[in-house]
């Protein structure tokens, strides 16, 4: 109960106390019945045939008056009574309106909960809609990701179908390469200072002698690289053409790690020397030299020496 309606009940009873004070001290002996507890019970009948004080919450106990005042007063008996049966009924307008404010208060917790689970609802209607929208949005992106993969398992498809024609496309693209190679080399003209012989360039150094690597930088400041002619008797050939030729000269053959004479530059890189006495003067080229020189007084056959020897040097132009 709120301090305010305690306030309303005291004052109530006090005033009801007193009116029935006065009332004593007005009326002299009276006979005093009980209001039954029950709902409904009735209260005490006047002399007017009138009942008042009734109430379905307390246990009154009300007083009858007689008949007639001894003062002969009527009208402030009557309005005695007035003035109490009107305040019993604002006491019980009270205690309902206490019991009316508790079943508000309930109705307003009910239908405070009732509104925030429609929130909660709501909310809840529209993170379903968000996911459904979601999971279009990612049903459709997975479409296109399966047509992706689709185009790709094609794709590898015709990947493993140029891999397996690789090698025979490499060989026939080789082939179409060294032709036109060779047709350039038959029709093309040699820049300066190389020359001409047959389908190759060459260019023999006769102002410095140098060591096999100095000689090959030198080679490549020219355009080319030491000499790995395709045919060494074409080479041999252009050395006996040039007037007063070196007695020694490099050109562009080394010896590999594990013995294996191989020409270093142009077309012919990686390609084995021949090892017969055509080429070389000796059968098997025998020291410790690494780099490949040609002799002239054995019509310029293939010897072995030491790369930090310094000699004149053959360069050839690669088409």
């Amino acid at each position: 109960m709120r301090p305010s309606e305690m306030r309303w009940y005291a004052a109530v009873v006090l005033v009801l106390a007193g009116l029935a004070a006065a009332q004593e001290n007005l009326a002299g002996p009276v006979e005093s019945h009980n209001v039954g507890r029950k709902n409904g019970a009735a209260g005490p009948v006047t002399p007017y045939g009138k009942r008042y004080g009734g109430s379905a919450r307390n246990d009154v106990t009300v007083r009858r008056y007689g008949a007639t005042h001894p003062n002969g007063n009527h009208n402030m008996h009557d309005g005695h009574r007035m003035i109490t049966r009107a305040l019993w009924r604002i006491f019980d307008a009270l205690m309902q309106k206490k019991d009316h404010s508790q079943l508000y208060g309930r109705m307003g917790f009910v239908e405070e909960a009732l509104k925030k689970m429609i929130s909660v609802d709501s909310q809840l209607e529209g993170e379903i809609d968000k996911l459904k929208e979601d999971m279009g949005v990612c049903m459709s992106q997975l479409s296109t990701v399966m047509e992706e993969l689709g185009r790709l398992k094609t794709f590898n498809t015709r990947l493993e179908m140029l891999e397996q024609s690789r090698p025979e496309m490499q060989n026939q693209a080789d082939q179409e390469h060294d032709a036109v190679r060779g047709s350039a080399a038959a029709y093309s003209t040699c820049p300066l200072p190389f020359t001409r012989i047959s389908s190759e360039c060459f260019y023999v150094s006769t102002e410095e002698m140098l060591g096999w690597e100095d000689a090959r930088r030198e080679c490549g400041r020219l355009g080319g690289d030491l000499a790995s002619p395709r045919n060494l008797t074409v080479l041999r050939e252009y050395l006996g053409s040039v007037q007063d030729p070196p007695e020694y000269v490099w050109v562009g053959g080394t010896k590999q790690d594990e013995g294996t004479w191989v020409w270093t530059s142009g077309p012919q890189a990686g390609v084995p020397i021949d090892m017969s006495k055509s080429t070389w003067n000796e059968e098997v080229p025998t020291g410790s030299g690494k780099c490949m020189g040609l002799f002239g007084q054995s019509s310029y056959r293939a010897y072995n020496y030491d790369c930090k020897e310094r000699d004149f040097f053959v360069c050839q132009y690669m088409f």
